[in-house]
């Protein structure tokens, strides 16, 4: 069983990082977004060339951890990115100006300490697969297991605003009553 916990640990973080690489590769506003955030945030001058690395790595993490033989390496490189989003994300909340991060794949939203909580805790998870890489399943269906349970949770993640707008829904909302195909317009016969 905690073999199966790792395996959902570890694509938790692939499906992550994953997301975050993509969305900030195909999406030129996130770079934009990003670089304005490292330059003026954190100050950094070379803040164009960490917006345009920082998908690459996020991508190339995400691809060491979804190999089993390289997952070691991918629990490392995941530490040390995570550490350093933490590490900003956590400069940026305690100077409170506004900024704003597609952080984790997500649109752009402002960056609170939430922010680098959450960043701190995908690190500590990535911490943990690789002081426990040993009793990481090298079997397939446990690999499969893991990513399927990762899969189904970062679907429901994603769609939770619509998930919790249908749970809040009043149960007795009436359908709108719509004609039939031989309803004549003007509604029915007269």
């Amino acid at each position: 069983m905690s073999g199966y916990l790792l395996a959902v640990a570890c694509w938790a973080l692939v499906i992550v990082l994953a997301v975050a690489a993509w969305r900030k590769a195909v999406d030129s506003s996130a770079r934009t977004d990003l670089a304005a955030t490292v330059r003026q945030g954190l100050r950094f001058p070379a803040a164009r060339a960490v917006a345009y690395t920082l998908p690459g790595v996020e991508a190339a993490t995400a691809l060491l951890l979804g190999i089993p033989a390289t997952r070691v390496w991918g629990s490392a490189a995941a530490v040390v990115v995570f550490a350093g989003l933490s590490a900003g994300a956590s400069v940026l909340a305690h100077r409170d100006a506004g900024y704003r991060c597609g952080c984790f794949g997500a649109s752009a939203t402002p960056i609170t300490w939430r922010t680098a909580g959450r960043g701190a805790a995908l690190g500590l998870t990535a911490l943990l697969l690789l002081a426990l890489h040993r009793w990481q399943p090298r079997d397939a269906a446990a690999s499969l297991g893991g990513f399927l349970t990762a899969g189904l949770a970062a679907t429901l993640v994603g769609f939770r605003g619509d998930i919790l707008a249908v749970l809040r829904a009043p149960a007795t909302r009436a359908l709108p009553h719509r004609p039939g195909a031989g309803t004549p317009v003007g509604g029915g016969p007269r």
